[in-house]
């Protein structure tokens, strides 16, 4: 093969794979609201799964640059953190899915918890931003309650 015709492969890929993520940001959008979505809604692939675990880290580290500021410095220990944070996820989807018996439902349920995290994270940045910005004086007081809020409704929506 050309490497042109290489260079069209890879973007067809990537015009593949952007569509499906946003085909399931949406049902992740949905999910986490709750409005039903079918599996019929997620493109299930190891891609959408690597984009969509990519995308968490992403917004993860962005939800922590915006609460150290300008100031923030790379870690290493951030990333080791991320993923076992993800390596764990990844271990409990797998032992619902050999529990309930439907190993061959991994990688739906998988693209399907990755989506609704992105949500999930999107939204907690996007409120605890606007909340420190326009309450910082109760900001640090109710930052608790925050995420319990939070850790409650993604418990609810993960059920």
């Amino acid at each position: 093969m050309s490497f042109a015709g290489q260079i069209d492969r890879i973007r067809r890929a990537l015009v593949r794979t952007t569509g499906s993520l946003g085909i399931n940001l949406l049902a992740g959008l949905r999910l986490a609201l709750p409005i039903p979505a079918g599996p019929s809604r997620i493109d299930a692939s190891l891609g959408q799964f690597v984009a969509l675990l990519f995308s968490l880290w992403i917004a993860s580290a962005m939800s922590d640059l915006i609460i150290v500021g300008t100031s923030a410095e790379f870690s290493p220990w951030g990333v080791v953190s991320q993923a076992a944070q993800s390596y764990f996820w990844i271990a409990t989807l797998a032992i619902i899915v050999l529990v309930d018996r439907r190993p061959a439902e991994f990688l739906r349920l998988a693209v399907a918890m990755a989506s609704v995290s992105v949500t999930l994270l999107t939204v907690w940045i996007i409120t605890t931003k606007l909340w420190s910005q326009s309450h910082p004086e109760s900001y640090h007081s109710h930052y608790q309650t925050i995420w319990q809020t939070f850790l409650v409704w993604e418990l609810m929506v993960f059920a």
